[in-house]
């Protein structure tokens, strides 16, 4: 993905927790360090691609590419389900498609949604807050 991106494409990638929100707006090299620091976040994670779509006219210089994915990952050993639904702008430069914007939202799952009860509630209470800093999930 980071190959696609240009130099100047912005990044956006939003969390809605069950415990917060968390919002990110990132360049694309704070956007590669940002990927390198998930990398543990993404253990035990899997996902499966719903749909995508990349409409694009004839003769067209652009394309919006609109994708859900639904995935879980796992939170201080705690498996959280949601719903990730991204669009990314795509335009030709130097006679290549190039990602100039992406713009991702997950929606992650209540355990009360997905059935799940008593030892998740109880993680979900003794879980510190989002990094003061940087704003990660814990």
């Amino acid at each position: 993905m980071l190959a696609l991106l240009t130099h100047d494409a912005v990044v956006e990638v939003e969390y809605r927790l069950p415990q917060a929100m968390q919002f990110k707006r990132l360049n694309k090299s704070e956007y590669a360090a940002y990927l390198r620091s998930e990398a543990v976040l993404a253990e035990g994670s899997d996902f499966q691609r719903e749909t995508t779509r990349v409409p694009l006219a004839p003769g067209a210089s652009q394309a919006e590419v609109t994708s859900t994915l639904r995935e879980t990952i796992k939170v201080q050993g705690v498996a959280l389900t949601g719903v990730t639904r991204s669009k990314s702008l795509v335009e030709v430069r130097e006679g290549r498609p190039q990602v100039t914007m992406v713009r991702a939202v997950t929606s992650f799952e209540t355990a009360e949604a997905t059935g799940r009860t008593g030892r998740w509630q109880a993680q979900q209470r003794a879980l510190p807050p989002a990094d003061a800093k940087t704003g990660n999930p814990p």
